[in-house]
C-alpha cells in the first residue's frame, strides 16, 4: 500500500501511456483492415472482360472512395470537451456543478428574484384658510430613493405654500429644483388640482411644469431596488441599489445599472460587464 502511495503518479502515467499505446495499435489494425476491404472492393470492380457491374456495387465503391480521399474533420470543440475541459465548481451543499455554458455557476448563474421601483411622489394632503386669497395648501413630498442619516429610507415630508409660494428644493428628472405653486385649479377653497413650476440652480424658470390632481399623486421613478439569487451558494442579495456591491465565489461585482428589464454588473477586478435579464414573472420586493 505504501508503494502505491509513493508512486501513484508514475502508476497513473504508466496506465495512460499503456492506453495510448493500445489506441495506437488499434488504429493500426483498423487502418489495415480498411485498406484490405478497399482492395477487395476494387478487385470486385475489375470484373472479367465482358462482365457487368451492378449499380449498387458501383455506388458503394464511390462512397468508400470519397471517405478515403476526403475524411471528415476532427471535431476539437465538440461536446466531448477532449481538448477544452470544462470547469467544475462546488455548490453550497457540497455537490459538484459542471460549468459547461457559463450559466451553471459564477456570475452567469445569478438571477433576479424581485424588483421594486423607488419613486419621487407629490400628493395633496389638505388645504386651510378662511378666504380664497388667504388659502394655504399642504403637499406631501416623498423621495423613496433617499436615505436618512441612519441609512433608513427617508420618510415623506409635508410642505405648505400659498399661491406663488415656495415648497423648497426637490428632485426633478436629473437635477434638483426649487418648486413653486404656480396655479390652483378649481375653487381655491376646494381645489381639484395644482400646477407646480420650477427654478433651476441658477434661479432660471424651467419650461416644464408638474400637474397633479387632488386624487391623483404625481410620481416619477427615480431608482430601483433589486433582489438577486445565487443558487449554487444558496445566497440571496436583498434590496440592492445601484452603486452597491455583491460577492460571487470570492469575486466582487459593482451594480452599475438597474432597469425594468435588466441589471448590469461590473467586475471589480477587470471592469468586465455582465447583464442579468429580468424575467417578467419576477416577484416585486415587498
Amino acid at each position: 500500500m505504501g508503494f502505491i502511495k509513493r508512486h501513484y503518479e508514475k502508476i497513473i502515467l504508466s496506465l495512460v501511456l499503456l492506453g495510448l499505446a493500445g489506441a495506437a495499435g488499434w488504429l493500426t489494425v483498423k487502418v489495415s483492415g480498411e485498406k484490405k476491404k478497399l482492395r477487395e472492393e476494387m478487385q470486385q470492380m475489375d470484373p472479367p472482360t465482358g462482365a457487368s457491374v451492378s449499380y449498387e456495387e458501383a455506388e458503394k465503391f464511390v462512397e468508400s472512395l470519397g471517405i478515403v480521399s476526403n475524411p471528415p474533420p476532427v471535431e476539437i470543440e465538440g461536446p466531448h470537451m477532449l481538448f477544452n475541459p470544462v470547469l467544475w465548481k462546488q455548490a453550497a451543499d457540497g455537490t459538484l456543478i459542471k460549468v459547461a455554458t457559463g450559466s451553471e455557476a459564477g456570475i452567469g448563474a445569478v438571477s433576479v428574484t424581485g424588483l421594486k421601483a423607488l419613486s419621487f411622489t407629490i400628493e395633496f394632503s389638505k388645504s386651510s384658510g378662511s378666504s380664497p386669497d388667504r388659502m394655504r395648501y399642504a403637499l406631501k413630498f416623498h423621495e423613496q430613493d433617499a436615505v436618512d442619516k441612519r441609512g433608513k429610507q427617508a420618510k415623506p415630508k409635508t410642505k405648505y405654500a400659498s399661491l406663488n409660494g415656495d415648497f423648497g428644493e426637490w428632485p426633478f428628472e436629473e437635477q434638483r429644483v426649487e418648486m413653486i405653486l404656480k396655479e390652483v385649479q378649481g375653487d381655491p377653497m376646494s381645489p381639484t388640482g395644482f400646477v407646480i413650476g420650477m427654478k433651476d440652480a441658477n434661479d432660471q424658470d424651467l419650461a416644464e411644469t408638474i400637474t397633479l390632481a387632488v386624487d391623483t399623486p404625481y410620481s416619477e421613478v427615480r431608482e430601483h431596488l433589486v433582489d438577486l439569487r445565487y443558487d449554487a451558494a444558496d445566497t440571496d442579495y436583498k434590496d440592492k441599489r445601484r452603486g452597491e456591491k455583491i460577492t460571487v465565489d470570492g469575486e466582487s461585482y459593482n451594480i452599475v445599472a438597474i432597469s425594468e428589464v435588466q441589471v448590469v454588473l461590473s467586475a471589480e477586478r477587470n471592469g468586465k460587464r455582465y447583464t442579468i435579464p429580468i424575467q417578467p414573472e419576477s416577484d416585486p420586493v415587498p
